[in-house]
């Protein structure tokens, strides 16, 4: 075990001491009002219980908790004891500070991490070609991996609803694409980096970022990132130097994502296709869209494509089935 994960381990075991101790306290006032004999009983019991937690953690940690002033309880639970409700008092208050800081840097290194991973697929050559190559998704191939990394994705995460609402905006995204009020729209989709960051973790085998990853994996298949330098600013930092970044406010990066320029509809509606409808998902669309003018090509990332006629002809087959769905 390294020097740092020895002293998470020890802050574990003060921490759960501390709660123990406010355990203790809660019952302990139970017994001393004049509840009822059952509830006095179920206090009684409960205090009994935590005590016998308290002896066994302090025979294996009693330097420790000796040292943080948590070995002998009776002084936080005793009346004639004053200085034992201050002193715990004061250990809560260090201890919600504690565990707000702790919050606030674990967010922050989710952040970081959100913006390593969508910077990779970004910078990465099949990135690069979908964003800068017309031979990028008028090809069978790469709509067919678009398809499919979109389908497994469903299949592995639909049946956790925290993936609902990130489902159902990618929907929602597509859906506004195939019907613009005029044929020069743009839609994108905006919405915080906690969508990907702290939504599921199902079927991950303790993979933290595997979500993340698998969701990213989805966008970076047909949408091009709108990157914006607010969010570089936000979330690319280093832990060490910037440690003021504890005492401020955190800010949900907004993350922005496009239809690439280069899809067709009709290869659009294929990933439709592989889609949950909204209506059988329990969660409402995430983030928002925001609606440009295509001529704007300064601002937005102009479609070449609309028609499909820049496309890899399918087997007829293909179309068929698509007709189908």
């Amino acid at each position: 075990m390294s020097s740092n994960d020895h002293k998470v381990s020890q802050g574990k075991i003060v921490m759960e001491a501390l709660d123990r101790i406010g355990a203790m306290r809660a019952a302990r006032e139970q017994c001393d009002r004049s509840n009822p004999m059952e509830v006095q009983r179920s206090a009684k019991e409960t205090l009994s219980k935590l005590r016998r937690e308290h002896e066994q953690i302090a025979a294996d940690h009693k330097d420790l908790l000796d040292d943080c002033g948590l070995l002998d309880f009776d002084i936080f639970l005793c009346h004639d004891e004053p200085n034992g409700s201050l002193q715990f008092e004061q250990y809560t208050q260090i201890r919600d500070a504690l565990r707000r800081k702790s919050h606030k840097m674990a967010m922050l290194q989710r952040q970081s991490s959100l913006y390593q991973l969508l910077s990779d697929h970004k910078n990465s050559k099949s990135s690069y070609e979908m964003t800068n190559s017309t031979q990028y998704l008028t090809r069978q191939k790469h709509v067919k991996h678009a398809v499919s990394t979109t389908e497994h994705f469903v299949r592995k995460y639909k049946g956790n609803i925290g993936s609902h609402s990130f489902l159902a905006g990618l929907y929602r995204l597509i859906h506004n694409q195939l019907h613009p009020k005029t044929k020069t729209d743009i839609v994108q989709w905006n919405f915080t980096g906690s969508v990907l960051t702290e939504a599921c973790h199902m079927n991950n085998e303790g993979d933290s970022e595997a979500y993340a990853r698998d969701a990213t994996q989805v966008l970076f298949s047909f949408l091009v990132w709108i990157k914006d330098a607010d969010v570089e600013v936000a979330t690319n930092f280093d832990f060490d130097s910037d440690s003021n970044a504890l005492n401020q406010d955190i800010q949900e990066p907004i993350l922005s994502f496009q239809i690439n320029k280069f899809i067709s509809n009709s290869n659009l509606r294929r990933i439709l296709a592989v889609l949950p409808n909204p209506k059988h998902l329990d969660a409402r669309s995430t983030g928002s869209v925001e609606v440009f003018d295509g001529r704007c090509i300064d601002k937005v990332q102009a479609r070449m494509n609309i028609g499909g006629h820049l496309d890899e002809a399918w087997p007829a087959w293909w179309q068929e089935l698509c007709s189908l769905l």
